[in-house]
């Protein structure tokens, strides 16, 4: 790895690819890092960063290399946001008019039925002429994901008078709701779907590129698919006998698929018919911050009460938020009892301290666990230490 890491830090790179892929691989090792070696890799970090803003397009994309002239396309695009995404995440700042110009592409471009195209249109050809396939639209949907915490960061902060504040974009929201919709739709692992061109068979990129949204947006199902599961059922049967996916690149995306979808899930955060989404970074920032702490990739997902509970105990605490009363029905209500009775933990959260939320939530407790009272836990109980 050593050797590796040194040649990787002295190649030239001049397209956006290859750079972006650099900051993702040296984002990566910077969390793994000790103190003495994280400034070095931020310092390396912070010069790919300033190449990949030199060659920011004026409208927002980024191309294969800029000697390519004034074309741009949403498959260069993506992975320079990603990588500018990582390079964030090692305390290197971007600045914000990159991820405003690139989220006006994604929102101008966006196609009637939610999805994206490649986007660089053939010589006198419309950009919006061409059809959405799947890998740039699940590169689409992810890519909105990060301009938006990247832009909004403190959504639903500060609380006023039990009610959550602070700006959200509809039309991001929206946007990014119709292209995971198309993904369900459309979901398939055999194929990049509706790509009518050689990168039909660019399967492990679209997997991939699917996993990025799964994680980024908490959802376990795109549609009635299980992503992962169907995913990872397909990847492992193309497995070839020395081990690979074909060409390298496809088997390290195999590998990141794999990998990055299989992390232990922290929480399932419930989905329900009212507000329950009102601080959209909450689960994914408490997941972050207790992987930091045990050293390893930590996921959370979202899930809707109907689902058996058998998949409520994918994580060991079902975490609710709300800022309006969830209405229950009785057999949810039966399925929250069960949870508990089979050793699972519900952590609820009257958002911004709603207290018609409170006072709803008192009642349920009260029908749904009746042999035992509400109350203040003791200062001193190991719940606190545990």
């Amino acid at each position: 790895m050593q050797k590796g890491f040194r040649a990787l830090l002295e190649l030239d790179l001049q397209k956006t690819y290859t750079v972006g892929f650099r900051i993702i691989a040296l984002a990566e090792l910077y969390q793994q890092a000790d103190q003495a070696a994280r400034d070095g890799l931020r310092n390396a970090i912070r010069q790919d960063v300033t190449k990949l803003l030199d060659w920011q397009l004026a409208g927002g994309g980024w191309i294969y290399q800029k000697s390519d002239g004034g074309t741009w396309d949403f498959s260069n695009t993506q992975l320079a946001v990603l990588a500018l995404r990582e390079a964030a995440r090692a305390g290197v700042e971007i600045k914000t008019d990159a991820y405003m110009k690139v989220q006006k592409l994604y929102l101008d471009h966006q196609q009637p039925d939610g999805g994206w195209n490649y986007g660089r249109p053939p010589s006198g050809q419309n950009v919006n002429n061409g059809p959405s396939y799947g890998s740039m639209t699940a590169a689409g949907v992810a890519s909105l994901f990060i301009t938006r915490e990247a832009l909004e960061p403190g959504v639903g902060c500060p609380c006023r008078n039990g009610r959550s504040s602070g700006r959200r974009n509809a039309q991001v929201d929206q946007a990014i709701a119709k292209g995971v919709g198309w993904l369900g739709q459309h979901f398939a692992t055999n194929e990049n779907v509706l790509c009518a061109n050689f990168v039909k068979s660019y399967v492990n990129y679209w997997l991939y590129a699917c996993e990025r949204v799964g994680i980024a947006t908490g959802y376990k199902y795109l549609g009635t698919h299980n992503w992962y599961a169907e995913g990872a059922k397909a990847m492992i049967g193309r497995q070839a006998a020395d081990g690979g996916w074909g060409p390298l690149y496809d088997t390290s995306l195999a590998l990141l698929f794999l990998i990055k979808g299989r992390a232990p899930i922290l929480l399932n955060k419930v989905q329900f018919d009212g507000d329950w989404d009102m601080h959209p970074r909450d689960a994914a920032n408490l997941a972050a911050y207790v992987g930091t702490l045990k050293e390893q990739r930590i996921n959370w997902q979202i899930i809707h009460l109907d689902v058996p509970v058998a998949e409520w105990h994918d994580a060991p605490i079902l975490y609710i938020s709300a800022e309006s009363p969830p209405k229950l029905s009785d057999d949810q209500r039966k399925k929250l009892r069960e949870f508990t009775d089979s050793g699972g933990t519900i952590l609820f959260e009257a958002s911004c301290g709603n207290q018609a939320v409170i006072t709803a939530w008192k009642a349920a407790c009260k029908a749904i666990w009746p042999e035992w009272e509400l109350r203040i836990t003791d200062k001193d109980h190991p719940l606190w230490t545990a």
